[in-house]
């Protein structure tokens, strides 16, 4: 029979509760650290003493700024004073050193213990190793840089080519247009194009909605085989043809036109794109 006294003497097959929670802290999973107010390492885990390479009772009474690189001491003084002052969790990405020389990149969780808990003050530090992700943030960044630097280069270059082709054209006396086959309707003209038809470019493409005004600027004698040399190019059929315009103030003027279908991945048209090209001089010599 149980007597009253044995019930209230400890067994030894009964787990000790507060052992079991040093031992769960002790072995954790994540580096843990307890500093007091100046902060000297007060307690640490197994996993804090290793990721610093220091064996346990060396650690003790350390002040944990002596882990830290010289050029973050300022952040984490901060880190550290602003747990204290907030009461809440607060986080920090520092470099530490290892006693053994090695720096590693570290993220800090930390939190100040509530008044109501103890007289003493301390604050509790989760420390992770984030070398891995520092190192993936700068390959990233790098990555980055080199895209950005080649799509500058490329767009110098394109920018180039753009400049250079438009002196080109310039120089060749090229209209150019684009026409959306969508909308049915022009969507770019070029100054030298229009001009050639004797309007402007907002006047060009406006006509070029209207269907009655479409070939208004072409010669009377030849609007029927515009009209089927375009009839033909919007199924898919390119061309280069020689006609006569007769602009809005009566000008004759004789052109060389070309134009092309352009289709997408799908082998649908898309858009059709041309040039035109004043030869007035060259027939009027021939």
């Amino acid at each position: 029979m149980t007597s009253i006294d044995d019930t209230r003497r400890p067994r030894a097959d009964v787990e000790d509760p507060l052992g079991k929670l040093v031992e769960l802290f002790d072995y954790a999973p994540v580096a843990y650290f307890v500093l007091d107010q100046n902060g000297a390492i007060q307690e640490v885990n197994v996993k804090g003493a290793s990721l610093l390479r220091v064996e346990k009772p060396d650690l003790l009474g350390l002040p944990m700024s002596e882990f830290v690189v010289p050029d973050d001491i300022d952040a984490f003084r901060s880190h550290i004073s602003s747990a204290f002052r907030t009461r809440d969790s607060v986080k920090v990405d520092i470099r530490l050193r290892r006693q053994c020389g090695t720096v590693f990149s570290a993220r800090m969780e930390s939190l100040a213990n509530r008044p109501a808990e103890d007289r003493s003050s301390h604050v509790r530090l989760v420390v992770t190793d984030i070398t891995a992700e520092k190192k993936a943030e700068e390959s990233v960044r790098q990555y980055r840089e080199k895209l950005e630097g080649m799509v500058k280069e490329r767009t110098a270059a394109v920018l180039k080519s753009e400049r250079r082709l438009s002196q080109a054209v310039h120089l060749a006396g090229l209209g150019l247009w684009v026409w959306d086959v969508a909308t049915d309707r022009c969507i770019f003209c070029s100054e030298t194009h229009a001009r050639l038809h004797g309007l402007s470019v907002e006047e060009y493409i406006a006509r070029s909605a209207a269907i009655d005004e479409e070939f208004s600027t072409v010669h009377p004698d030849d609007r029927v085989r515009v009209k089927r040399k375009f009839k033909e190019l919007r199924q898919g059929v390119g061309f280069e043809f020689e006609y006569r315009l007769l602009t809005p103030s009566g000008k004759v003027r004789y052109v060389r036109e070309s134009g092309m279908p352009v289709f997408d991945d799908d082998g649908n048209m898309v858009q059709e794109f041309g040039s035109i090209q004043d030869i007035t001089r060259q027939k009027q010599t021939e």
